[in-house]
């Protein structure tokens, strides 16, 4: 049996990375092909639970805010082992697994939180796709959303299960947003397994969904995976 084509969903809080997601299973499954979806953090499971709360900000002494990157990544990257040793039969049987947020977005956060940020990229790649075997993505593709935008996205979510508040600690903290958008795009020129989708007309003003799925299934022609 081949291995299925894994792409993840990544960018910034608010980019339309789930609304793509889900899009791109529904075109892939109108070409008969079968697909297998996983968001994370799983917030209903033991290690998504973990990291709700630290995401909700509500213990000061112990959040997402607080806690060491190399702490934070761990909860993370457990939550995607686990759902992978609990899912793995359906992984094996798609032909396209595609992932709402995956080891990109440890990266990315959590080196910014670092003292030394492309040490802390290498680590959480090392934990993940070495130490613990998380399968690694064929493919990240980056929504490319300006911050201006997603602020506005975010805010019409509303409250999660996991926090009382409109915003988690790491989508409230503007700063943390804007740097995570520039080194996002700064990986889209540097790596080769990571494709920049741009999803402005200009800042403010979002290209329509179709157009954007458009340019994922163009990308992933262009590396013959689609």
């Amino acid at each position: 049996m081949s291995k299925p084509i894994i792409i993840a969903f990544e960018g910034i809080d608010g980019s339309g990375k789930e609304t793509q997601c889900k899009l791109l299973a529904e075109h892939l499954r109108g070409l008969g092909k079968t697909v297998w979806i996983a968001d994370y953090p799983r917030y209903e499971e033991f290690f998504g639970k973990e990291i709700g709360q630290l995401l909700s900000g509500q213990d000061k002494q112990r959040s997402a805010s607080t806690l060491d990157p190399k702490s934070m990544a761990l909860w993370y990257a457990l939550d995607r082992r686990s759902d992978y040793d609990r899912n793995s039969a359906n992984w094996d049987a798609s032909d396209y697994v595609l992932l709402n947020r995956s080891t990109l977005s440890s990266m990315v956060y959590q080196s910014l939180r670092a003292t030394e940020p492309q040490v802390m990229l290498d680590w959480v790649a090392r934990l993940e796709f070495e130490e613990l075997r998380v399968p690694k993505p064929d493919l990240f593709f980056v929504f490319d959303v300006s911050p201006k935008s997603t602020a506005a996205n975010m805010q019409k979510k509303g409250t999660r299960a996991y926090t009382d508040s409109e915003l988690d600690v790491y989508e409230g903290d503007q700063d943390l947003q804007v740097r995570s958008w520039k080194l996002y795009r700064s990986l889209c020129e540097s790596r080769d397994d990571v494709a920049l989708v741009p999803c402005e007309i200009e800042p403010g003003q979002l290209k329509e969904k179709a157009v954007i799925l458009d340019t994922v299934c163009q990308l992933l022609a262009k590396r013959s995976m689609l």
